[in-house]
């Protein structure tokens, strides 16, 4: 009797004991950091373009796991000893008319590839770096993350943005 009370109490405590925690930093911070220097040493428009979209991809594919409607999304994700949430990606914007914005974020939306396909310098008017605590664009999230925001007035580009916004709208009334 004593030897089984004894392996109780220690698979008990091992799995007690054993859960991680969610206090670990998250895998993403560093890559993040060495992105943006990367970011602030680029002259050339084509250059940060180039950057920006890879890092999207690079940031879906990393999270892309994490879905909304999951009952762990608000959990921390453990990706060997660190946690990380969509919280420690960085935030991409496209700013693509008066007062109206798109968050670049394809682990959410995978047709939104179809739009970073179609950024050049010439429909990017304008990026900005809001590193944190910057500016609260962002509301509760900008204390949390840096971001990148892109301005373009290309009727082009912006034709593209609404087109795909509806096709985003579509899928979501059919999944529902």
């Amino acid at each position: 009797m004593k030897t089984i009370v004894f392996f109780l109490f220690l698979s008990i405590g091992a799995t007690v004991f054993s859960q991680h925690k969610g206090k670990g930093e998250c895998a993403m911070k560093p890559g993040n950091t060495d992105w943006l220097w990367d970011f602030k040493d680029a002259s050339q428009k084509d250059q940060k373009l180039m950057l920006i979209v890879n890092k999207i991809t690079e940031d879906s594919q990393f999270l892309g796991g994490l879905a909304e409607d999951d009952e762990n999304a608000a959990d921390k994700r453990v990706f060997g000893s660190s946690s990380c949430t969509d919280t420690c990606a960085m935030r991409f914007v496209l700013i693509y008319g008066n007062s109206r914005g798109l968050v670049l974020d394809l682990a959410k939306h995978p047709q939104l590839e179809e739009v970073l396909a179609e950024f050049t310098p010439e429909n990017i008017s304008k990026i900005e770096l809001n590193e944190k605590h910057e500016r609260n664009i962002y509301g509760v999230a900008s204390k949390q993350r840096s971001g990148i925001i892109l301005h373009t007035e290309d009727k082009q580009l912006r034709k593209k943005v609404r087109r795909t916004l509806r096709e985003i709208e579509k899928a979501e009334d059919k999944a529902e």
